[in-house]
């Protein structure tokens, strides 16, 4: 027996934009500030320098939004990714950045509005 769900494409499209982004987002500049609606970072950095990702303001997003991090570029260790908390917030219980640097590392980070802290798995 089957069920025939009958929503309008506008429904269908919000509710996805209440998910957020569920299509990776390319990311490839020197400099990437996540917003509330991403999910998913392909981070493919192929120039010299340093990625820096800088995580959304707490009162943008909620109690256990996640981001996840892929080097799909496969080279981080030449060309790091550093993850920047937002003010005060902290990433692993540390106020400091974080740096991603073995190629093909794909991490996941969730907001803990509790501790104000970004906790990586």
């Amino acid at each position: 027996m089957s069920t025939q769900l009958n929503y309008t494409t506008a429904e269908v499209n919000a509710l996805l934009a209440s998910i957020g982004n569920v299509a990776p987002t390319p990311v490839d500049g020197a400099a990437y500030q996540i917003l509330a609606t991403d999910n998913y970072l392909q981070v493919t950095r192929t120039t010299a320098g340093v990625c820096s990702i800088t995580f959304p303001a707490s009162a943008d997003i909620y109690d256990g939004y996640h981001v996840h991090v892929k080097d799909s570029g496969y080279n981080c260790n030449t060309y790091n990714i550093t993850m920047i908390p937002d003010g005060s917030d902290k990433i692993e219980n540390a106020a400091a950045n974080y740096t991603i640097s073995a190629d093909g590392t794909a991490l996941s980070f969730m907001w803990n509005d509790t501790t104000g802290n970004w906790e990586a798995y």
